[in-house]
């Protein structure tokens, strides 16, 4: 396990977490502002590799958008988590978060990225995190500006401009 909130669990990928990435690939909710077909897969091998990449990704570097799981039911929430972006020729940490649809509208998308916020803040100190959304996406903009960043500009992002935001440790 990375870490825990209140009412959920964050951890790495393993080679076992075929479900889950069967699930992400065709929840609408997980996909809706995603390239059409980013996560879809041909087979089971595709499938495999693309599970074991991300393991693979996260024991090298620490980072990824890791799994989200409800506390309970253990239900499979999303992904939430940071990796490394070049915004316009920088190169910064990304928080991102996606969530299955019937996780959205319960505050876990807020709840499991001040965790990491933390995580990445504290235990792996890291002085400034960054966050983009689209324009359109209301929920991710209002979900962002809770947790306390601060807009500095604009980033493409799969060829589409997105709001950039930042925040900075308060450890600094």
């Amino acid at each position: 396990m990375l870490f825990e909130t209140e009412r959920l669990t964050v951890r790495g990928w393993t080679v076992d977490d075929l479900p889950a990435y069967r699930q992400m690939a065709v929840d609408a909710g997980y996909n809706c502002f995603s390239i059409p077909g980013f996560f879809s897969y041909r087979d089971e091998a595709e499938l495999k590799e693309k599970v074991a990449s991300r393991a693979r990704h996260f024991s090298e570097t620490g980072f990824g958008k890791h799994l989200v799981f409800e506390k309970g039911s253990d239900a499979f929430v999303g992904t939430c988590g940071i990796d490394p972006y070049q915004a316009n020729g920088t190169p910064i940490h990304e928080l991102g978060y996606r969530l299955m649809l019937s996780h959205w509208g319960k505050g876990y998308a807020t709840e499991a990225a001040t965790g990491a916020m933390k995580y990445y803040f504290e235990v792996l100190e890291l002085p400034t995190l960054h966050a983009f959304a689209l324009p359109q996406n209301a929920a991710s903009l209002k979900i962002i500006g809770k947790l306390g960043f601060e807009r500095c500009g604009e980033v493409s992002y799969n060829g589409l401009v997105n709001h950039l935001f930042a925040k900075t440790s308060h450890r600094r």
